[in-house]
């Protein structure tokens, strides 16, 4: 349960500022510039807005970054949209209690849809108290605009305020002068493009004439995008798109934004007491696998604003000869895979056509990975070698392209994929296998083992420094029993021995003998 924090003070909004004359300078005290005057652009870039933090997992981040840190900004406006019953109003609850909690600001939540005992039963339930948290069940501006002037400079008067929806909240103001009375000064219904453009921009001046930072829930369309004019897009500094991925979870991503990236996104579990915070969910599913047979870590930075970290699957099953099957890829195209075994069997020497291969390559917030990612071949191929070595690939993040000559080209970004690695607290790599041309600047505490490849063929060398034998005669082989695995630590070979004392020397896996008559495996 979050509790209040302090007086609740330090937060508040400061409103009043001195006229700006042109040509002059900007004192020490000044944080705003008054409306509609003539500023130098020199002192404009020194006008820095606040950011509020809500602490909610990744959703600061998505709500913009800068140098002054990340959250929402005091004077803007944003769209928040997604289907019904996805938990709109269920983070912007959550947002508007961290906001009180953490950073002592006042929050008005206007609901249009649900009155005061079904919010507060809700807020109940995930353990939301703060008393400078206002509810408001109306559904006219009227009344809206009326609160506002009765709040303004008193310790009450919010600093944020969100209007849940745009498409229930309407203008109904009467007018003598020109109308009938009883006629709404704007026409249409609720959720009319007229009703929703008029909203927008009294929402847009409610943050740039008067400093507050306003949230608006938005509807979707059956097509899923954000429902009534563009127009209203347009007005607003952000737009969040709420969705659902294949494992149900939330995702909030930034679709425009004025003081961020487009494209960031922060991930949520829906459960009993509201939602969690998943601050990636590739980042999870990896932290969880590392260490299998079959997983290799890698970042992915084609389509997200910074790169993701993720862990490829891979699965090699023995077939018969004269059974061979065609390789399976799961989110990327088969092509790719298919030339990628065809490059390992030119490079590495190893037998693909022995194995049922499969592939699986994540989703990342609820989308796939864009198919001109060229960055993960190389990690494709460790996670194919772990599954037909049966040995679990280093602490290592991989990334690289595979050319058509076997060269291991850089890839975009390449200097930034690894250095996300060596911040991530949730996922430590001690070591890099990277094309030769990258060189990323790592944290001067970090001392990582980087192998930097130019040619596939190095790959395992890399992989396994220490357990290059086993895993060569394995990989290549692939016909060694169980008993035989590295993973027995020897215990298989001691037991082969002893079963073939007195008796001719056994082949090994490949035919032959050593000089002195005995296999390999007893030199």
């Amino acid at each position: 349960m979050l509790e209040p924090g302090g007086d609740g003070t330090s937060g508040h909004r400061t409103t009043t500022t001195s006229a700006i004359p042109f040509g002059g300078s900007l004192g020490r005290g000044a944080a705003e510039s008054p409306a509609e005057e003539l500023v130098p652009l020199l002192a404009a870039a020194r006008l820095k807005t606040r950011r509020y933090r809500t602490r909610l997992g990744a959703l600061d981040r998505v709500l913009g970054v800068d140098e002054d840190g990340a959250g929402l900004v005091s004077d803007s406006a944003a769209l928040f949209y997604g289907e019904p019953g996805i938990g709109k109003s269920t983070l912007l609850m959550e947002l508007a209690v961290r906001l009180a909690t953490f950073d002592g600001l006042t929050v008005l939540y206007v609901s249009g849809e649900e009155v005061e005992g079904q919010i507060g039963s809700r807020a109940e339930r995930m353990g939301l108290r703060h008393p400078k948290v206002l509810l408001l069940n109306t559904s006219r501006w009227r009344v809206i605009d009326q609160r506002l002037r009765e709040l303004r400079g008193t310790p009450l008067d919010p600093d944020v305020v969100i209007l849940d929806s745009a498409q229930a909240i309407v203008e109904d103001r009467e007018e003598v002068r020109g109308l009938r009375k009883g006629q709404p000064m704007v026409p249409g219904a609720a959720g009319s493009v007229a009703q929703v453009r008029y909203l927008g921009q009294r929402a847009v001046g409610l943050s740039k004439g008067e400093k507050r930072a306003v949230i608006i829930v938005g509807q979707v369309t059956k097509d899923g995008e954000a429902a009534g004019p563009k127009t209203l897009e347009h007005a607003v500094d952000a737009t969040f798109m709420f969705s659902r991925d294949e494992a149900d979870r939330r995702v909030v991503r930034a679709t425009k934004n004025r003081f961020g990236a487009v494209g960031e996104c922060a991930t949520f579990d829906m459960t009993s007491r509201g939602l969690s915070s998943v601050v990636e969910s590739a980042t999870q599913t990896l932290r969880e696998m590392r260490g299998s047979v079959g997983v290799a870590a890698t970042a992915v930075a084609e389509g997200f604003p910074r790169p993701v970290l993720c862990a490829i699957e891979a699965s090699a099953t023995r077939v018969y000869e004269g059974t061979a099957r065609a390789p399976i890829a799961m989110g990327f195209p088969s092509s790719r895979l298919s030339f990628l075994l065809e490059k390992m069997a030119e490079e590495l020497d190893v037998d693909t056509t022995r194995y049922a291969i499969r592939v699986q390559m994540p989703t990342l917030a609820g989308s796939p990975v864009p198919e001109g990612e060229r960055g993960t071949d190389l990690a494709i191929c460790a996670a194919v070698l772990s599954a037909m070595a049966r040995l679990p690939t280093p602490d290592a993040l991989v990334f690289g392209e595979v050319g058509l000559s076997g060269a291991v080209k850089s890839v975009s970004r390449g200097e930034q994929r690894a250095e996300i690695a060596a911040e991530a607290r949730d996922c430590r790599f001690n070591h890099f296998v990277m094309p030769g041309a990258t060189a990323p600047a790592f944290p001067r505490a970090m001392t990582p083992t980087i192998g930097r490849i130019h040619q596939l063929g190095e790959l395992m060398d890399f992989l396994w420094p220490m357990g290059l034998g086993d895993a060569h005669r394995i990989a290549r082989n692939g016909d060694v029993d169980d008993e035989e695995s590295p993973r027995m630590k020897g215990k298989g070979r001691k037991k082969k021995a002893e079963t073939h004392e007195g008796e001719a020397p056994p082949e090994d896996e490949t035919g032959s003998l050593g000089a002195d008559g005995k296999p390999p495996w007893e030199e």
